[in-house]
């Protein structure tokens, strides 16, 4: 829970930051915010469960995958959801 109190913490102003900058400029700042907090997580875990960097780097490539494929579902399931309502006029 500590990293996740941390990423709050740190990606509250950038939050707050996107009513002042243009939206092409938060998308850059998150791009690059957004690997350093996956490396400050891998960081937190490696130091909290006192894992070697093949066990971090094995599970996180899993979750990866995993995470992926989740993605992958979801736009199918987006999809089918979308042609059915296209077909059934409601929208």
């Amino acid at each position: 829970m500590h990293p996740y109190g941390h990423a709050v913490i740190v990606t509250t102003p950038f939050t707050l930051l996107h009513f002042f900058f243009p939206p092409d400029l938060i998308n850059y700042i998150s791009l690059v915010r957004l690997p350093l907090m996956y490396v400050y997580h891998m960081y937190c875990s490696k130091r909290c469960f006192r894992m070697d960097r093949t066990v971090i780097l094995s599970k996180n490539l899993i979750c990866i995958f995993a995470l992926f494929k989740l993605l992958i579902a979801s736009g199918i399931v987006g999809t089918l959801v979308g042609i059915v309502l296209k077909v059934t006029g409601v929208i």
